[in-house]
């Protein structure tokens, strides 16, 4: 099983975030990195991040790959995809209308 956070140019763009940017250059990051110690820092701003939970990807060869299912979300999903197919009157919370 697989547990990893992505991030494009995370550090880079994480020091310029974070609550004393002085504090934290590129340079400082590495180094707390380094330590591999938990340590709580705080944001300036609120940052938008997506979770992406897979139980079956295609590996880069073509090769479908499945997983075991430890948060037991596959049956809710299974039975929304088998489920009747209804178009929305309002637009999902959160979305603009097009």
């Amino acid at each position: 099983m697989v547990h990893s956070i992505r991030f494009s140019s995370f550090r880079e763009d994480l020091g310029k975030g974070l609550d004393d940017p002085d504090k934290w250059s590129l340079e400082s990051l590495n180094k707390a990195v380094a330590t591999n110690k938990t340590r709580s820092v705080f944001l300036l701003k609120k940052v938008p991040v997506l979770l992406l939970y897979l139980t079956a990807y295609v590996e880069v060869g073509g090769q479908m790959v499945f997983t075991k299912d430890v948060y037991n979300r596959d049956p809710t999903l299974l039975k929304a995809l088998n489920g009747r197919f209804v178009f929305r009157k309002l637009p999902v919370a959160g979305r603009k209308k097009l």
